[in-house]
């Protein structure tokens, strides 16, 4: 079989959902081949979506994505298909291949039985309310309409927008990895900045509700769209946090002893998820930060530089008040790195630190001065022992 004929038998497979993993492979190798992406350009292929094919690489987490797409549809589409002239072949396959390979990148959306550990990607991933999975931050600007219907838009691969006439119901949730940030528009126009390790629970629309509830997991800037008519309600697993339009941050990373909760904008209501009454309730006013501790759910409220709280927003390191080994677990978070400390002795000792975006190597020389301990980098693996 010729080269031009094997093209044609394995896109025929690959459309049928019916190649094997080493076919699937040979298929999308083949498709680098300029010659291919003529031949499909020649079946009214677009060329800016031709472009974007012969400038885009599948990664192997990708390919692995699509390669469990295809079982998932060949498993659940059992109807009958007529056989495809070679012309139909070529035309669906333009318009599938440049969604799958162009801007839109269909090819990321996940089996939906993925069971892999929430943050241990290197990817931001939506996890959509049917199942499916998306990789966010590889993609370029583009809109998508996901099998569901609804219409998303993705705006250089760091911020995901909704259609705010989407009618369909269910949660969406969004895991920002280690080492990356992320922005959710919601449907309503709230922009929710999610740092590293983070996640959000959301729904599609907040239409067929009579308040706007969302569930964070890490850390997270809210400028939260006016609507009092529906009150905005976070969730964290412990503490809800009530406003109606306003501008704060919460901090509840599950290793911190306190969630804490920086109002910027408007004003915000704390409050126990078991405190029914709303009793031991309390409002935050801007320029003010309240600490919900975990251990005995007091609420305590203080005067403080909210802009420190919101520093990571702009890839910016302030720390006031932390002790060292809270301060090199979230050095791992943003960095996305391990930092192996045998140097113990330093842990419960505090610090105040600017370190604006350095990068980890100048961090680590910065600390190693100050504490007097040598370090090796290797990698994204930081070892600290004592000189």
């Amino acid at each position: 079989m010729n080269k031009n004929a094997r093209f044609t038998y394995l896109l025929e497979k690959y459309l049928n959902n019916s190649c094997s993993r080493e076919e699937f492979d040979e298929f999308f190798e083949l498709l680098k081949d300029p010659v291919y992406a003529n031949y499909l350009k020649e079946s009214a292929l677009s060329d800016h979506l031709l472009e974007e094919e012969r400038n885009n690489d599948i990664s192997k987490e990708a390919s692995e994505i699509v390669f469990q797409n295809i079982l998932k549809r060949a498993h659940q589409e059992k109807v009958s298909r007529q056989r495809w002239t070679q012309r139909k072949i070529l035309s669906a396959a333009a318009i599938f291949i440049g969604l799958l390979i162009g801007g839109s990148l269909w090819n990321q959306w996940r089996n939906e039985n993925n069971t892999s550990d929430s943050f241990s990607s290197d990817h931001v991933i939506l996890e959509q309310h049917d199942g499916n999975q998306l990789i966010l931050d590889t993609l370029k600007s583009t809109k998508i309409v996901s099998a569901a219907g609804d219409t998303i838009r993705i705006t250089q691969g760091n911020l995901i927008r909704y259609d705010t006439n989407s009618k369909i119901l269910g949660n969406n949730t969004i895991r920002v990895p280690y080492g990356k940030t992320f922005q959710v528009a919601l449907s309503d126009g709230s922009i929710v900045h999610l740092n590293s390790g983070s996640s959000l629970t959301y729904p599609i629309n907040f239409s067929e509700s009579r308040e706007r509830k969302v569930e964070l997991q890490g850390e997270a800037f809210f400028d939260i769209a006016h609507d009092i008519q529906k009150p905005f309600i976070v969730k964290t697993n412990e503490l809800n946090v009530q406003v109606l339009g306003t501008k704060f941050n919460i901090n509840a990373y599950q290793e911190n002893t306190d969630i804490a909760v920086a109002l910027l904008e408007g004003a915000v209501k704390m409050y126990d998820q078991k405190d029914n009454t709303g009793k031991y309730a309390k409002i935050l006013s801007p320029g003010f930060v309240g600490n919900y501790n975990r251990a005995d759910s007091a609420i305590q409220t203080e005067e403080a530089n909210v802009q420190h709280f919101v520093a990571w927003r702009f890839d910016n390191l302030v720390y006031r008040n932390v002790e060292v080994k809270d301060l090199l677990t979230k050095l791992e978070r943003h960095f996305n790195i391990q930092i192996d400390n045998e140097y113990k002795e330093m842990e419960s000792k505090t610090l105040n630190a600017n370190f604006g975006d350095q990068p980890i190597e100048e961090v680590m020389k910065y600390l190693s001065e100050i504490y007097g301990f040598k370090y090796t980098i290797n990698n994204k693996r930081v070892t600290i022992k004592e000189k």
